[in-house]
């Protein structure tokens, strides 16, 4: 006699559970869950600027520092500077939000994402 199994649950509660299925025929039925807005938070986290945009930056501040900065080129810099501002503020209000879900401190989820606090 064959029974069926039916087993809800997402991937990671199912894999976990595995071997409570071994050898039984199962019909798995996967909920949608949350880690999409988990991923979305992530992404945003991640979010970065070019290399290009990172080298122009730091020459116009060594170019600033030695006093031969154009008025164009302060103008770059104000851009650049608004630009990183405003993502870094992006950054903080998504590890905020990603740390309220996960249930943790923003400083663990900073140190779990490899990310440096700074003072």
């Amino acid at each position: 006699m064959r029974s069926t199994r039916e087993i809800e649950g997402t991937w990671e509660e199912i894999l976990t559970n595995a071997n409570e299925f071994s050898g039984k025929r199962v019909r798995l039925t996967l909920l949608e869950q949350e880690p999409s807005r988990a991923s979305d938070l992530l992404k945003e986290i991640n979010i970065g600027f070019s290399a290009d945009i990172w080298t122009e930056y730091h020459l116009l501040i060594a170019k600033r520092q030695a006093e031969t900065l154009t008025d164009e080129e302060q103008q770059k810099l104000i851009e650049i500077s608004d630009r990183l501002e405003i993502a870094n503020v992006r950054r903080m209000k998504a590890l905020i939000e990603l740390a309220t879900l996960r249930g943790q401190p923003v400083s663990i989820v900073m140190q779990e994402l490899g990310i440096p606090e700074y003072h």
